[in-house]
């Protein structure tokens, strides 16, 4: 069975502050002590949503980089390489490179 949020708990709680402290109406309470009731029933539900966006930001953000340097990393690689065969079959010999 689903916890439900303790809603008469916080309805006596504010009867009792309201009695306490004449200042305080029991609605002026209820409208404090609600909202963070519902935020704390409803702040996995508000973490997993932005855990969610931050790693799509994340991801979009940083993924198209890491791509672009890898392929880098790798057509460097391959130029050198190229470079090393094309030195050895040039016609003035393999030392012009070094």
């Amino acid at each position: 069975m689903l916890f439900r949020p303790p809603f008469f708990l916080v309805h006596c709680v504010c009867k009792y502050l309201s009695f306490l402290f004449p200042l305080f109406s029991y609605y002026a309470l209820r409208f404090f002590f609600l909202p963070l009731l519902a935020f704390r029933y409803f702040l996995p539900f508000i973490f997993t949503f932005f855990f969610f966006l931050s790693s799509i930001i994340h991801f979009s953000l940083f993924f198209p980089l890491f791509t672009i340097s890898h392929s880098n990393e790798r057509s460097i690689y391959y130029q050198r390489r190229f470079a090393d065969m094309a030195c050895v079959t040039r016609e003035h010999g393999p030392t012009h490179c070094r």
